[in-house]
């Protein structure tokens, strides 16, 4: 019994480790796409990053068949969607606190939304904004439509 006590206080005790960064996307109006990717905390689900890709309405439909993948790779987070012709993803590094999204670096200082609009477009797509919300969110429901609910901002956007 006070073997149980004693092993009860001990974890009470030590910190909550951050899980594991995970990322998936999901389409969300009908001219947008959502990478998410997002990690536990005390039963809360944080948001590490949100990209809302928006391009003409229907652009990820076209062009036949769509998937995807993502992982780990040391300090590195990533995940990438086909969409027909069209691919988009992201490439968290950790360590240099940037996303990489196509060719270019945005600094996750105080950034968490980034938003990339013409996808599809025969220019191709580009970013148009980042957006700090607040990150701590319910683990029930979707949670890139939670941070989305946040602002009108965001849901004008799509």
């Amino acid at each position: 019994m006070r073997f149980t006590i004693v092993v009860a206080a001990l974890l009470a005790l030590t910190p909550q480790m951050r899980e594991q960064t995970i990322c998936g996307g999901n389409i969300v109006s009908p001219v947008a796409v959502s990478t998410y990717c997002g990690h536990r905390d005390n039963g809360d689900e944080i948001l590490d990053l949100l990209v809302l890709w928006r391009g003409a309405p229907g652009w990820f439909a076209k062009g036949g068949s769509a998937g995807g993948g993502g992982g780990t790779s040391g300090g590195s987070v990533f995940q990438y969607s086909q969409f027909g012709d069209v691919s988009v993803g992201v490439d968290i590094d950790r360590a240099a606190n940037r996303v990489k999204i196509g060719q270019e670096l945005v600094p996750l200082d105080a950034v968490n939304v980034v938003l990339v609009d013409d996808v599809g477009g025969a220019g191709g797509y580009h970013i148009v904004g980042t957006r700090w919300i607040e990150p701590r969110l319910s683990a029930e429901g979707n949670p890139a439509l939670q941070t989305v609910q946040r602002s009108t901002e965001l849901i004008d956007y799509l």
